[in-house]
């Protein structure tokens, strides 16, 4: 049986970044006040090569960060805001972005997470094409407008 620590000295670093990233949003999605020890033993690394990776709290949530905000942007490419209705769309919104829920519950983990200048402008722009989908729904008549 090959131990965990086996299998990520075997890894590349991309590849070893991308299990302690995984290992991070279960970990901060479970306890926001997850460690970067903790995290790195949820990992199967020691806490000098999670330092190595990412030597702050902040660097891995800056990272963690980016990534969710990757995902969330291609499901919504995925969902084609532009094609069909509004309520369409949205539908193929929440199908494209529900199977991301347990990767994307470390947002919840906090201020510190909503401090990152990076989180915040993706955020925005993200929402941006959102509220853009629903005030077309709204125009076209699909989708109520005296709702927010």
């Amino acid at each position: 049986m090959t131990s965990s620590l086996g299998v990520l000295a075997d890894l590349t670093p991309e590849s070893t970044r991308a299990v302690v990233l995984r290992a991070a949003m279960s970990a901060l999605a479970a306890n926001p006040g997850e460690s970067l020890s903790e995290i790195a033993a949820a990992a199967g690394i020691g806490r000098t090569t999670m330092h190595r990776i990412f030597p702050t709290r902040a660097d891995l949530l800056n990272a963690l960060a980016l990534r969710a905000v990757g995902q969330l942007r291609a499901a919504l490419d995925s969902a084609r805001l532009d094609e069909g209705s509004a309520p369409e769309a949205l539908a193929r919104v929440a199908e494209a972005v529900l199977p991301l829920a347990d990767e994307l519950r470390f947002l919840d983990a906090g201020p510190e997470v909503w401090k990152l200048p990076e989180l915040r402008d993706a955020w925005w722009s993200i929402t941006a094409s959102l509220d853009a989908l629903v005030e077309r729904g709204q125009r076209a008549g699909e989708i109520r407008g005296d709702l927010p």
